[in-house]
């Protein structure tokens, strides 16, 4: 067998790399003990408990005994508000901003994001789709096991459930994908998702899973748009696949 040339090793060389598969989040596996929580798509007309947000009534998700979460419209141009309910009283509200008139669109997931067995509880509201790409931002509001408020995050840019995932390594529980979409320094639209952990109250880079980044171009775009055109009114992104062909990265600061 003739050896290859200097020329021809870089040939096969390049053409193996053009056939790898791109950089995956491969690690990144479904969380055990998840649960996912979704109210009625009709309203409901049973008054709300008596609260100080002005909601008179709303959409309810119950997540186990003695505590629920209520969503419901505050004003006509869309402010809302987010509800907790223990024990049959209101404990506080929280403002939410309500995507013309779709107070459903909403729900409640369950996972261990501490390591702790216990789970927290991530309420995640739907504020409204762009126009041009047609981005989906979302509300992530964070709650201890008991219903103690921890956090917000806003603005979160195609959100899914399936963003809740196993914990890197041999840490116990579950991480929490949050998608945002930014800009680079060409002026380029990419969408990124870092994965966190539960540290007391905030947010922290769970840094086995790290950060994913994939750029909106016409490949991404036409998936997205395929993505969007389903039957029905769903606006769940479809992080688990899109993240197939996104590229590991240093978290930007």
């Amino acid at each position: 067998m003739s050896l290859l040339t200097k020329r021809q090793f870089c040939a096969v060389a390049l053409a193996a790399v053009a056939f790898l598969p791109p950089t995956l989040a491969a690690a990144v596996t479904p969380c055990t003990g998840k649960t996912i929580l979704r109210g009625s798509r009709t309203p409901i007309a049973a008054t709300i408990p008596t609260n100080d947000a002005g909601c008179i009534s709303g959409h309810r998700i119950g997540v186990r005994q003695g505590l629920a979460f209520w969503r419901c419209q505050v004003t006509p141009e869309g402010e809302g508000a987010i509800l907790v309910e223990r024990l049959g009283a209101m404990s506080s509200h929280l403002a939410d901003q309500i995507g013309v008139s779709e107070v459903a669109a909403w729900h409640v997931v369950g996972a261990d994001l501490d390591g702790s067995g216990n789970r927290s509880w991530v309420v995640a509201t739907w504020n409204g789709q762009t126009q041009g790409l047609g981005v989906n931002y979302w509300t992530l509001f964070i709650f201890r096991p008991d219903g103690t408020f921890l956090n917000t995050t806003t603005e979160v840019a195609d959100w899914s459930p399936t963003l809740v995932v196993k914990a890197s390594g041999s840490q116990r529980g579950c991480a929490i994908g949050i998608p945002t979409l930014i800009q680079s320094r060409q002026g380029a639209s990419i969408w990124q998702v870092h994965f966190n952990r539960l540290r007391q109250t905030t947010l922290s880079p769970d840094r086995g899973l790290g950060t994913f980044e994939r750029r909106l171009d016409a490949r991404f775009l036409a998936e997205r748009a395929t993505w969007n055109a389903r039957p029905g009114f769903n606006p769940e992104g479809n992080p688990t696949a899109w993240l197939a062909r996104a590229r590991k990265v240093q978290r930007r600061r």
